[in-house]
Order: structure tokens, then C-alpha cells, then sequence
């Protein structure tokens, strides 16, 4: 039955008439499975998935693959049912699917074409909106069903070339995310882990607030124009220990938040020349922090973050605001008309998203200390890591003209946007809302709190003005590892702390002063790596203690990373 169906050979009922045109060429009884529709489909899908395979688990792809599959049964019956052919409902079903995730591709073709024209004559920016995209891809579909409906014959020998041209095309990203994915796996070294706590003993709330890409103090004064001393010292009058001179190990945030909830360097906890970031999203899932904490008694809680690496629904208590969307979906949905419907009414896109999930860590962070029993929380806002989403007050000022089809020269739309200027401003004032709601988050927390808690404010990695991520000689390394570094410890005990304290050794110095563990401190180690081999780090400790990074003028990089999407 299922053979009959997936080959239309349904026949017409007695005395009908033919559903579809004669057509000239002979006719044959072996019509082919129809297979195209579905592969073509799934194509996008894990190509994308190939293409940031290291970063992502393999089940992001099971509810995508789940959905298009689905949808495409649904649109290719309907099709059938109507034209009853099953052959020539599979080619007008590949042609919307093709116009669907090709929507992206086929708005940038048309805009680089428009450019080229308007250069002859004028400097004028094109814009489509999406309504003219829709005509135009609805156009597009309208002569192609009527040339597959009435003038293609022999739709079996095109469904055959159709069905072997996507079944190649389909077997190049697994065959690349097979490879990646199924190869003998990275080793994570568990020798060395941290010593078993004493069952007995204080057991205060612990919170490390990780404000992703803030920067320390001084950078944040020079570089953007901010002063948060004043933060600062309220923070010091109600007992927290700031380091003023605090550095991270790594430039990147899954290395820094890893190293940190493992207490430890990177090239000691993994086994060398992997290339595969999944294995940091292990880490930071299975922290040697966690694991200690657990065995005395601790609820380990943390929030989402959207960014895939470094969430961690695996603690005990997971919070979010809503089912929301992973990184990956939202990338599937930026190849289609989806994302320009969602941005021209401002619902649910990916700045909302990311709005509403870091108002949600703000909001809920402080109940935390309701909880009975000791718990040990995890919040990592990515914020004031760009996209900017918040102005000085958390007005909303989301660059939504970087939305689908008007990325190709985002530039030409608004000078502003994407210019160091705009990096300078937007920073500092996302960095003011979040400083004020970090401060007034502590006060609660405090104010909550049955017994003193341990209170850790850090930052992964420091600014981007003067970033180039694949650059170690045209970054400013004071900028991008200068991090904010306050810690708050009951009876304020803050032995091995000190003014350059880096983060590899923060809980190292937690665990020894609150539950009486004689953990040594590591050298601090500055490493540099760029995005294509994150593992192939620079040690760049010695350039860091230069003046000559204090006195060298560093320019800003031709394009920011991160103004656009979220990751």
C-alpha cells in the first residue's frame, strides 16, 4: 500500500478522464519512489548541522528533521490528492521547499543584482521587503507548478535524476558529521579532580554570576567611557573582595567557563589535539565543582542561555522562561520567510528571545534563596556580549536592521550600526542597565538569604572594541582579558585572594577558605586562541604584564562579531 501510494499508481476512477494533460513520450508502469521532496528537505537541515558540528549534540537535529519530514508528507499529499500524480506533486513539492530554505539565498542574489545596477547610476541602498519577496517567490511557484503540471513529460525519468541528485546531495553533510561525530572520541582527564569535601560544616548558598564580556574597570573607564567604580566600592562596603587587576585565562567564553567550574587549565583536562568545542559543553555540564558540591548536599541550579554550549539542563533545578528556541533552530529559521514575519512584528525573534531570557535571570536569580537547603547556582548572562539589546534604562534597542534580507550591506542602512562609535555607545550603555540590576539582584539575594551566602561576579573574557578574534598581535589583550572579579565569602575570609587574582582559581580559593580544603593556587596563565583552532592556544602572560600593551594604540576590526546573532 505504502509502494502504491509513494508511486502514485492510483488509478483514475472508471470513465474519468486523466487527471493531467496528455503528454508526448511513451508511458511506463514503473513509476519511482517519490524520495526528492524529503531529501531536499532534510538537506538544509544537516548541512547546517555539518557546518557547526563541533559545537552542537547530535539530538538538536531530531525535532527539525521531524517537523520538515512531516510537512512535506503533509504538502506532497495534499499536492497529490489534488492533481492526483504523485510524481509531478513530488516536483512541485521540492520546488516550495526549495523556495522556502532558499529564501535567504534568493533575497541576497536579488539585492547583489540591484547594487550592480544602481552602481551605474546611483549610491542608493535596495531593500526588499518581505511582502514584495513573497510575490516574488509565489511568481516563481505559479510557473513553475504550471510548467511541471502541463508541459513536463515523462515526470518518472525527472523524478529519477531528482531523486539521485538530492540522495548525493543529502550524502555530503553526513558523510562530514559522520566522520566528526562517530570518530574516536576526545578523552576528558579525570586524575586530579578535586578533593571530596568533609561532610560536616558550613554550608552557605554559593551563586557565580558570570556577566559574559564585561569589562574590568579600568577598561571599562578608558575604552567606553564608564565609570563603575562607584559599583564597585558599594560592592566593597558590603564585604565583597575586587580585584582590580583581574585577568581571564582564555578569550573565549565556553574555554573561561569551563577551566573555571573545573579549577583548572584546559591542556589538564583534556586530552590534546582535539578540535571537537562539544567536549567544553561536557565539562561544563560534569564540573568538577558541581560533583563536589553535590556530595555535600548541595541542589545545583542554573538558567538558560541560549547558547548551546554552555546551558545545562542537566542540573538539578533547570530554569527558563519558556520552551523558547535552541541556537541551532534559530539559525534554520533565519534561511527562510519565517524570520522577516517574526522581525516585522517584533515577536519571538531572536532579540526577544534573548531580551526576555536575560530579564527572566534578573527577576528570578534573587528566589533562589528561598530554596531549602544549601544550593550551589550557575547564571551566565550573555550580556553585555553583544547583540545590544538595552538601552541605559532597558528600553529596547535591538539592531533589528540586521534582520533577513537586509544583512548583505548592513552598513549602507544605517552608518551607525556596526561602527566602532556604535560599539562604544551601545556597550557602555547595555553595561550600565546590567550593572544597576546586578547590583539591585544582590541586595536581594542578601536581603533573602537565611545565612551569609557566597556571592561570585565574574566575567568570561573581557570587550571587543579592539578584538580581532583571529588576530593575537591586532588585539588588545588588556581589553579582552581585563575581567571584572568580585567575590564575596562569609566571615570574610578571602586568604590567596589578591589584586590580580585570575579565575582558573576562584573556587580553588572558595573551597579552601568555606569548607577547609588546602587546594594550591595556579600560576596565572594568560592563553590566546582564535576561532578556527580554539585549542591551539598562545600563551600570552608575559605581553600581558607590558607596557607596551598600556601605550600601544590598537585599531578596531572591519567587522564586530556577535552584533547580529546571538552565540
Amino acid at each position: 500500500m505504502l509502494s502504491k501510494l509513494i508511486r502514485g499508481r492510483t488509478a483514475p476512477a472508471e470513465g474519468s478522464a486523466p487527471s493531467v494533460p496528455a503528454v508526448a513520450g511513451p508511458r511506463t508502469t514503473d513509476r519511482p519512489w517519490v524520495l526528492h521532496p524529503f531529501l531536499l528537505a532534510i538537506f538544509p537541515i544537516l548541512s547546517l548541522y555539518s557546518h557547526n558540528v563541533h559545537e552542537l549534540p547530535l539530538d538538536v537535529l531530531f525535532a527539525p528533521l521531524s517537523v520538515a519530514i512531516g510537512v512535506v508528507a503533509v504538502v506532497w499529499l495534499t499536492l497529490r490528492l489534488i492533481g492526483r500524480d504523485a510524481l509531478r506533486a513530488g516536483m512541485m513539492t521540492s520546488l516550495l521547499g526549495l523556495l522556502f530554505f532558499g529564501y535567504e539565498t534568493l533575497l541576497n542574489g536579488i539585492i547583489a543584482v540591484l547594487i550592480w545596477i544602481d552602481s551605474f547610476w546611483t549610491n542608493r541602498e535596495p531593500r526588499i521587503e518581505i511582502g514584495a519577496m513573497l510575490t516574488i517567490e509565489g511568481l516563481i511557484a505559479a510557473v513553475g507548478f504550471w510548467r511541471i503540471y502541463w508541459r513536463t513529460a515523462r515526470p518518472e525519468i525527472w523524478t529519477k535524476y531528482l531523486n539521485a541528485f538530492t540522495l548525493i546531495l543529502v550524502a555530503l553533510p553526513v558523510a562530514g558529521l559522520v566522520s566528526a561525530r562517530f570518530r574516536e572520541p576526545v578523552g576528558i582527564h579525570h586524575d586530579g579532580a578535586l578533593p571530596a569535601l568533609k561532610r560536616t560544616g558550613a554550608t552557605p548558598d554559593i551563586y557565580f554570576i558570570l556577566l559574559d564580556g564585561y569589562a574590568r574597570s579600568d577598561i571599562m573607564r578608558e575604552n567606553y567611557g564608564f565609570d563603575n567604580q562607584p559599583f564597585l566600592d558599594r560592592l566593597a562596603r558590603r564585604g565583597f573582595f575586587v580585584a582590580n587587576q583581574s585577568t581571564s585565562n582564555y578569550c573565549q567564553t565556553a574555554l573561561s567557563l569551563a577551566s573555571i567550574l573545573n579549577a583548572d587549565y584546559l591542556d589538564e583536562l583534556l586530552e590534546p589535539n582535539t578540535q571537537d568545542l562539544l567536549v567544553l559543553a561536557d565539562l561544563i555540564k560534569k564540573n568538577r565543582v558541581a560533583d563536589q558540591l553535590r556530595s555535600r548536599g548541595y541542589q545545583t541550579v542554573s538558567f538558560t542561555t541560549g547558547f548551546d554550549l554552555t546551558d545545562n539542563p542537566e542540573t538539578d533545578l533547570y530554569l527558563a522562561p519558556g520552551p523558547g528556541h535552541s541556537a541551532f533552530n534559530d539559525m534554520l529559521v533565519q534561511l527562510t520567510p519565517i524570520a522577516p514575519l517574526l522581525f516585522d512584528i517584533h515577536w519571538n525573534d531572536r532579540f526577544s528571545e534573548s531580551r526576555k531570557r536575560t530579564q527572566f535571570v534578573l527577576d528570578r536569580l534573587p528566589s533562589i534563596a528561598r530554596i531549602p537547603g544549601p544550593t550551589f547556582t550557575v547564571a551566565h548572562f550573555v550580556c553585555p556580549h553583544p547583540p545590544f539589546l538595552f538601552g541605559e534604562n532597558g528600553e529596547d534597542v535591538s539592531p533589528r536592521q540586521f534582520d533577513p534580507g537586509r544583512e548583505l550591506m548592513p552598513h549602507k542602512l544605517d552608518p551607525f550600526i556596526g561602527s566602532p562609535e556604535y560599539v562604544r555607545q551601545a556597550y557602555r550603555n547595555q553595561s550600565v542597565f546590567l550593572t544597576g540590576r546586578i547590583e539591585r539582584a544582590v541586595e536581594q539575594i542578601l536581603k533573602q538569604s537565611s545565612e551569609p551566602p557566597v556571592i561570585i561576579i565574574q566575567s568570561d573574557h573581557g570587550a571587543w572594541l579592539h578584538y580581532h578574534p583571529n588576530d593575537v598581535d591586532a588585539t588588545q589583550l588588556r581589553e579582552r582579558f581585563g575581567t571584572l572579579n568580585a567575590i564575596l565569602i562569609p566571615g570574610l575570609k578571602y586568604e590567596g585572594l589578591t589584586d590580580d587574582a585570575n579565575s582558573v582559581n576562584t573556587f580553588r580559593i572558595v573551597f579552601n577558605n568555606v569548607f577547609g580544603t588546602s587546594l594550591p593556587l595556579l600560576p596565572r596563565r594568560n592563553y590566546f586562541s582564535n576561532l578556527t583552532n580554539p585549542f591551539q592556544f598562545i600563551d600570552v602572560t608575559e605581553r600581558l604584564r607590558t607596557e607596551k600593551q598600556r601605550g600601544q594604540i590598537f585599531h578596531s576590526p572591519d567587522q564586530f562579531l556577535g552584533l547580529k546573532q546571538q552565540f
